[in-house]
């Protein structure tokens, strides 16, 4: 599992973090079952970069998750609320049954959105971000 949580999209030099350069040089060291997540902060470009780059990337609530795998598959297994629910650090469980309506709606398909619906939302194509075009910080940065 990487986990990025990025700065502000239209924020100076987030390019960097959001590119197809950048994208590609983590996806060179995740293994098949890796999963990669960041926080798109509203920008429907780095969806769009994400799915350049990657195979299977969707958003889910306002994060991407890309991956060289469907993991959309084991989200929707009702086998991940019991996995969550048995979770416990140091024999106590994180979770409770108080918590299960909870969990399965954090582990719902609902949440997920694939690019068109993303694009659809935001009324415009989305763009391959880059190292060199700077799009989120000034294309289509903070409006």
């Amino acid at each position: 599992l990487v986990v990025m949580n990025t700065t502000w999209h239209w924020r100076a030099y987030s390019s960097l973090l959001l590119s197809r350069e950048f994208l590609t040089l983590i996806r060179q060291h995740m293994t098949d079952e890796a999963v990669l997540t960041f926080n798109t902060t509203g920008s429907p470009d780095a969806l769009k970069t994400a799915t350049a780059v990657f195979p299977h990337a969707y958003l889910y609530s306002t994060f991407t998750i890309a991956a060289k795998h469907d993991w959309r598959e084991r989200l929707a297994d009702p086998k991940a609320v019991e996995h969550l629910m048995a979770i416990k650090p140091e024999g106590r469980p994180i979770f409770t049954d108080a918590d299960k309506d909870l969990i399965e709606s954090f582990l719902s398909l609902a949440q997920t959105r694939d690019l068109a619906e993303v694009e659809r939302r935001a009324g415009r194509r989305a763009e391959v971000i880059t190292d060199r075009n700077l799009i989120t910080e000034y294309k289509y940065g903070r409006r």
